[in-house]
Order: C-alpha cells, then sequence, then structure tokens
C-alpha cells in the first residue's frame, strides 16, 4: 500500500495530492517547482487530514545569511472513492481562513498568504481548527495541545552523489518520525533522527543538477470525530538547494 503525500505550495498556491512515486517524477522534472513544495504525510485510511506545517528556509545575501520563517496549512476529506468533499468554511485559531479550492482541487483547503500576511499563521503551543460543515462533513472544533516539532540546520555541504550521499541536519527534537527528501525521492526514519543515507538506488531516478533537499519531523495524531478517522498532522520543513552530481 502506497503512502499518499499531501504537497503544499507555499508561494504559486498549487497544490496537488499525490503518491510518492508520482512526487519524484514531477520533482525531478522541474527544480525550480520543487523549492515551492512541501511534502506531508497523508494515511491511505485517513477520512480527513488536517496538516499544520512551518517552513523554515536559509537565504545568503550580502549581510550574511536570514532564516525566512512561513506558517502555513492545508485541510481535505476524501470520500471512498477519493473525492473531496464540501467542509463549510475552515478556520485556524478563528483567525486564520483556509481558502476552498475549486476545478480539479475542488472543496481542497488551504491558507494562502497574503501581501498584509506576508509571514502566514502564526503557530504556538495550542492550534484550533474550527470546521464550519456541510451536509457531507458535520461542523466540529477541535484544539491540538503541544509544540511543533523543531529542526536544526542542514549541514551537508558540497555535491550530493547519485552513487550515495547522507543528509544531516543539527538538531531534531518533537517529533514522531522524521522524512529526507532529495529532489523528489523521500525517506522515512525514526523521529530522533538527525542523518538519513542514500543509496545509489535511492538516488537513481533523482536528476543531476540544482534540487530540492528538505528535512521535515512530523507528529501525527489520529482524532475520531463524528464517527470518521481524522488526521491532525504538525510539521516543520526545513530546506536547502544542493547541487546533485553523478
Amino acid at each position: 500500500m502506497k503512502t499518499k503525500i499531501l504537497s503544499i505550495s507555499l508561494m504559486t498556491a498549487l497544490l496537488s495530492l499525490v503518491t510518492t512515486s508520482c512526487e519524484k517524477e514531477k520533482k525531478d522534472e522541474n527544480p525550480n517547482q520543487q523549492q515551492n513544495m512541501t511534502p506531508t504525510p497523508a494515511p491511505p485510511d485517513a477520512e480527513g487530514v488536517l496538516a499544520n506545517v512551518k517552513v523554515l528556509s536559509t537565504q545568503s545575501t550580502p549581510v550574511g545569511n536570514i532564516e525566512i520563517e512561513f506558517g502555513t496549512a492545508a485541510a481535505y476529506f476524501p470520500d471512498a472513492s477519493g473525492k473531496f468533499l464540501d467542509a463549510g468554511e475552515i478556520m485556524i485559531d478563528q483567525k486564520y481562513k483556509l481558502k476552498k479550492q475549486t476545478g480539479t482541487m475542488e472543496n481542497y483547503y488551504f491558507y494562502e498568504q497574503s501581501s498584509s500576511d506576508p509571514t502566514g499563521i502564526e503557530y504556538g503551543s495550542q492550534i484550533k481548527w474550527s470546521v464550519s460543515g456541510s451536509s457531507a462533513v458535520p461542523a466540529f472544533d477541535y484544539t491540538i495541545s503541544g509544540s511543533m516539532p523543531t529542526v536544526g540546520e542542514i549541514t551537508t555541504t558540497g555535491g550530493l552523489s547519485k552513487s550515495g550521499c547522507s543528509i544531516s541536519v543539527s538538531s531534531v527534537t518533537g517529533a514522531d518520525s522524521v522524512m529526507f527528501m532529495i529532489g523528489g525521492k523521500i525517506k522515512f526514519r525514526p523521529g530522533n533522527a538527525k542523518t538519513c543515507q542514500f543509496t545509489a538506488d535511492d538516488m537513481k531516478d533523482v536528476g543531476t543538477g540544482p534540487q530540492l533537499v528538505q528535512v521535515l519531523p512530523f507528529k501525527m495524531t489520529l482524532v475520531p470525530i463524528n464517527n470518521k478517522k481524522y488526521y491532525f498532522v504538525r510539521e516543520v520543513s526545513r530546506s536547502k538547494m544542493m547541487d546533485v552530481v553523478n
């Protein structure tokens, strides 16, 4: 059974729900698009996924490195066929309203950055979700308590070899599991993992040149609400563009 990946587009509002293999194909094709994508785990038995994501990246400037932090979120409620159901209005902390998609991603909700809110959602020790509901998804409120995971800087330097390489970060705390990603290749590790080895077989479908590297510790909590399986995800993403060489 394949693990679905919920991909949140941070700058262009392009969202997609794909399997790991599809994620890999899309991201290898376009490194520029990779910069705007953050994978989030989505259990295949989920009847609702509500994800809070904090994105961290380091940008080089003439005056030194600057860390950029952005808070975002997404939610969806699939039926048995995988079609997303209307859930009414969805708010976080009674302040941040998620935008409901139309078209091919109809009834997929995400938080869209605005000029008046350039850093996105500010996350504290409690996160309140409010779903106004519809005929298909009953209304509910639920508050997740506890801090978001944390992740330090990516300490790996130099080029990443297709014959095998590793990705390391300075620290990871408060996670159940950690995703490590190069290009579109994702590997899962225990919640205390600070390093992940990628073999030649892992790297065989990763393109050469600039590729997005991400380390994503996350917590996932199953909460039965209205006799449904709803998964609440709290995730932090640390990203860096790195060169992959033969």
